[in-house]
């Protein structure tokens, strides 16, 4: 009876170590829009990316007529490169800002928004979400470590329906190698 619970252990650690994320795919229909700084997003069919003028920064929009979803974001490379590189480190940041810092302040956690840290294209992202549904903003940060390369999407006073797009949306955003 030991040998076999044991084996089942070994079994159960072997399969968990060995078995690789699949990376998610767009629903049926979507499209691929590529972004500036190398980043890419899936949208269904019929939003458009158009690009702004930025002065330290590369920003744009993502829109859908039929759906009257406008969203915007703005993209970068920070100014300086981060010394450790680390997913830890990525994370650890991403919840003090949310817990003390600059998310805090700006969206009013917890009264206006609700934040909450993902995993996307296996990257740190902070998500944010009204409180209450259409009065406040859908956000996402993610940046990629080894590149300083960073995005960041928001849309405001989203339907729930439309709200529900945006978050499927976000979480088909891929960073596809340095410039």
């Amino acid at each position: 009876m030991k040998i076999s619970i044991g084996l089942l252990v070994l079994t159960c650690l072997v399969v968990s170590c060995t078995h690789t994320q699949k990376k998610p795919t767009s629903p049926a229909g979507w499209i691929k829009l590529t972004l500036r700084n190398n980043w890419t997003i899936y949208a269904p069919k019929g939003f458009v990316y158009k690009k702004a003028q930025g002065i330290d920064s590369e920003p744009g929009y993502i829109y859908s007529k039929k759906d009257s979803i406008l969203l915007q974001f703005d993209s970068g490379a920070e100014i300086y490169k981060k010394k450790d590189c680390d997913f830890q480190k990525s994370f650890n940041e991403a919840k003090a800002s949310i817990d003390t810092g600059f998310d805090k302040r700006f969206y009013k956690i917890p009264l206006v928004h609700r934040a909450s840290i993902d995993t996307i294209d296996n990257k740190i992202a902070t998500i944010i979400k009204p409180v209450k549904i259409g009065d406040g903003e859908v956000d996402i940060k993610i940046s990629d470590c080894e590149s300083t390369k960073w995005l960041a999407i928001y849309g405001k006073k989203l339907s729930a329906k439309n709200e529900s797009i945006v978050l499927e949306m976000y979480k088909t955003i891929r960073f596809n190698g340095k410039e």
